[in-house]
């Protein structure tokens, strides 16, 4: 009769899948216990979400702790605060968990504006997309990570939706505001060094160049007073791993399964929009501009900080 039942059903099926791999396949046998204890308390909260299983909320690792009164043998010995210490014991059991399911039925959500994030049953998750993004990610080419590199900054110069000035080559007519003199020069934007740019016509007041940061590309720098070179300063592994995703959901939303399914970037948990939009951001702190002997932040360029010599072309 149950199982008959749309509302609870899914629950009692994914649940048994769920309770079965980590019986037979759980990476932590020391673990294995909790992890059981986990999975009935998972499939129990998704049948208290007001009629909707499919819902994404779930309870955090401290929830589960507390509502569930877990307990693991030896966390008292540990040293530490015994509540912290187990719920660190609970927060490995539920990646471990994750990681023995291969992602499949199990999702995360963050907590709006809290620390930390909460585990539900997804009942539709039948293949876990975010695994196959990092996996993605892991082999990307430098190649790859530039060319995600370049979408952020098309985000952040909201040069999404503009064609390209010359066919085949990404470079774009920008116009910026002087603002000392009240008046707009018009230049280019361009996606790579001097030597791979085109002959734009007709001719303008400044030329600037985004440089690859992860396979900048050989160039001699003439120190020409029109030009402006922008380059990713301080690149760290949190703005690397972000691009990775992003660059990872673009790759895998123009294979077959994805279009076929409809996962699309920003579906999975929305999280290749996030990607995107955190590194878009990031790119945004760490942009440094370099004229002849002088390095800046791109901001400062339209706001007539610019020596004389430098403010010709019209920033």
């Amino acid at each position: 009769m149950l199982r008959s039942d749309p509302s609870i059903g899914p629950v009692l099926k994914v649940s048994e899948v769920l309770a079965e791999r980590v019986l037979k396949a759980f990476t932590r046998p020391a673990y294995k216990p909790m992890a059981q204890r986990v999975i009935a308390g998972l499939s129990v909260h998704r049948l208290t979400t007001g009629g909707d299983i499919y819902v994404p909320v779930g309870a955090t690792a401290a929830e589960l702790r507390d509502t569930l009164c877990l307990y693991q043998p030896g966390i008292e010995d540990l040293g530490g605060d015994p509540a912290d210490d187990l719920l660190t014991a609970v927060q490995t059991t539920l990646r471990e968990i994750v990681r023995t399911v291969n992602g499949q039925f199990i999702s995360r959500a963050p907590l709006g504006d809290k620390t930390g994030e909460q585990y539900y049953l997804d009942l539709k998750k039948d293949v876990d997309y975010d695994a196959q993004i990092e996996k993605r990610a892991e082999a990307l080419s430098d190649d790859a990570l530039d060319r995600a590199y370049y979408g952020a900054i098309k985000q952040l110069m909201e040069r999404t939706d503009e064609n390209n000035y010359v066919t085949g080559h990404q470079i774009w007519q920008y116009q910026i505001e002087w603002q000392e003199r009240r008046v707009d020069r018009i230049g280019y934007l361009f996606f790579g060094a001097p030597n791979d740019r085109p002959a734009a016509q007709p001719e303008r007041d400044f030329y600037i160049y985004f440089i690859q940061p992860f396979k900048p590309p050989r160039f001699r720098d003439e120190n020409k007073s029109d030009e402006v070179f922008i380059r990713l300063k301080g690149l760290d592994d949190a703005i690397k791993r972000h691009l990775a995703f992003y660059a990872a959901a673009q790759d895998l939303a123009s294979t077959r399964q994805w279009r076929c399914e409809g996962r699309l970037p920003g579906q999975s948990q929305g999280r290749p929009a996030r990607d995107e939009q955190v590194a878009a951001g990031k790119a945004d702190d760490c942009l440094r501009s370099y004229l002849p002997g002088q390095d800046q932040d791109p901001a400062e360029l339209g706001q007539g900080r610019l020596p004389p010599r430098q403010a010709a072309p019209g920033f």
